[in-house]
């Protein structure tokens, strides 16, 4: 099964993230943040980053961490 989701993510140029620096973004966000490593048959074959989006446990990535 193939499942392809668009997110509209908000520039952090915008109002809502202008007053806060980048340690401050970091610190606000760091818990949404998670480190994915891919094994196929003890290989590791790829290693990234994604975001939590939902409080049900919804991730956003690029495609090039999960190929």
């Amino acid at each position: 099964m193939n499942k392809v989701i668009a997110v509209l993510l908000l520039s952090i140029s915008t109002p809502l993230f202008a007053a806060m620096t980048p340690k401050d973004l970091f610190a606000k966000y760091k818990h949404a943040v998670v480190r994915i490593d891919l094994y196929y048959q003890g290989i590791g074959l790829s290693l990234g980053s994604a975001f939590f989006v939902s409080g049900d446990g919804h991730l956003v990535t690029n495609s090039h961490v999960i190929r």
